[in-house]
């Protein structure tokens, strides 16, 4: 009788420890989808760098979020700063592969790096840019 009292009491402290990781899981994701939907209202307001930093931090709370890497990308575009960009969109293109805008702006990325390689006279570098841009 004291076993199965002693396996009751266990799987009842394995279930409540699984809630609470579940719930914190959860919590983290509204968390940084909140984060998200701040930025988003910040690029559309031009506010890139508010944008930016609302979602690095969204980013560090949910490091899955592929829509947060996306438009951490798509904000740092918009400033001009391809190089920085395409870490992002990588990763957003790596969590969310089938995504066709995040496939887009990746490509526009590389089409950059390749016209900017060409400029240097890096031929080489050049289509290297290009082939990663027909893979994205």
């Amino acid at each position: 009788m004291n076993k199965n009292r002693l396996s009751i009491h266990i799987a009842s402290v394995m279930l409540f420890v699984c809630l609470l990781w579940a719930s914190a899981v959860f919590g983290q994701a509204e968390q940084a989808a909140a984060l998200v939907k701040k930025a988003r209202d910040h690029l559309n307001l031009f506010h890139y760098d508010q944008a930016h930093a609302l979602l690095k931090q969204a980013i560090q709370i949910d490091p899955e979020n592929w829509e947060a890497y996306f438009l951490a990308g798509k904000s740092l575009l918009k400033q001009k700063k391809e190089t920085q960009a395409e870490k992002y969109l990588k990763k957003a293109h790596d969590l969310k592969p089938d995504e066709l805008d995040c496939q887009k702006a990746l490509g526009a990325v590389y089409i950059f790096m390749a016209k900017q390689s060409q400029q240097n006279g890096k031929s080489d570098e050049m289509l290297e840019n290009l082939h990663k841009a027909c893979r994205a």
